[in-house]
């Protein structure tokens, strides 16, 4: 039986208000999970763009179907840290985000 990837961003106020006064550009998201603080990120700041990354190929598929609605304002690449040179480019970056916390789905399930 698969569950579908359910996570709960931590922090959320604290990271809009952080991000609030980020210019437009590209936000990059290192550790993207189910896409909670990029989904909440793209909707208060219509000027950004998302490259959102993820080693874990469950949350990808789980945040690509989350941040649909924000179309081509999307980019998502399934990989690792040590690749974000080659997913960012040359790319006009304004922000990073690394939410550096264990995800309660990859615990939830021992088969993961």
């Amino acid at each position: 039986m698969t569950r579908e990837f359910r996570h709960e961003p931590v922090m959320l106020a604290e990271i809009l208000e952080v991000f609030a006064e980020v210019p437009a550009g590209w936000l990059v998201d290192m550790t993207l999970g189910g896409g909670g603080h990029a989904a909440a990120l793209l909707e208060a700041n219509p000027d950004l763009r998302l490259l959102g990354i993820d080693r874990d190929p469950v949350a990808v598929a789980a945040a690509a179907r989350k941040l649909e609605p924000f179309g081509d304002r999307v980019t998502i690449r399934q990989g690792g840290f040590e690749q974000v040179a080659e997913f960012v480019g040359n790319e006009g970056i304004v922000a990073i985000l690394f939410d550096l916390g264990v995800s309660s789905p990859q615990l939830d399930r021992p088969v993961r």
